[in-house]
């Protein structure tokens, strides 16, 4: 079964700069990939998690993806996700 590292994403910054604060993600859904996914569920958690600063501002939906804001983090490597 497909999982996250299909979907197409893109950083797109703004006004001709490197300023991440400036930037917005440009995320894109497969064809099909509502099979497997609930977007408009996955819209609504990310909305609710973004009121508590933890996932990004939805600025723009269209049928198949969206625009948010760019939050800048680290990727976690296997150790660092387990929990205790």
């Amino acid at each position: 079964m497909p999982h996250d590292d299909y979907l197409i994403r893109y950083v797109v910054f703004l006004k001709d700069t490197q300023n991440e604060k400036s930037s917005i993600v440009l995320k894109i859904y497969p064809t099909n990939s509502d099979v497997y996914t609930d977007h408009q569920e996955q819209l609504h958690l990310i909305h609710y998690l973004s009121h508590y600063k933890i996932a990004p501002h939805i600025l723009l939906t269209f049928i198949n993806g969206y625009f948010c804001n760019y939050i800048q983090g680290n990727i976690l490597n296997i150790k660092e996700q387990q929990t205790q």
